[in-house]
């Protein structure tokens, strides 16, 4: 009996085997994320940002909106006449 006692106190004290894997991942991703902010420190200038997008943004809704809005208009007018 007392070896068996000794042998599961040994197995607890040992780190299970599916966390190896876990390092691993997570050294992984640390590298990935390391990668991804040096592409990002990388990009270019011509790039626009979402601030600088946004005026074109409500252009093109208007314009999209009023061209929409038109051809209901014109399929309403053949409808009633």
């Amino acid at each position: 009996m007392n070896m068996k006692t000794n042998d599961r106190k040994a197995n607890m004290t040992k780190e299970p085997s599916y966390r190896e894997g876990e390092h691993t991942a997570i050294a992984l991703i640390r590298q990935d994320v390391k990668y991804i902010k040096e592409a990002i420190d990388k990009l270019p200038d011509t790039y626009v940002s979402k601030v600088e997008y946004k005026p074109v943004e409500r252009l093109v809704y208007g314009v999209a909106t009023a061209v929409g809005l038109g051809i209901m208009a014109a399929i309403l007018r053949l409808i009633l006449k």
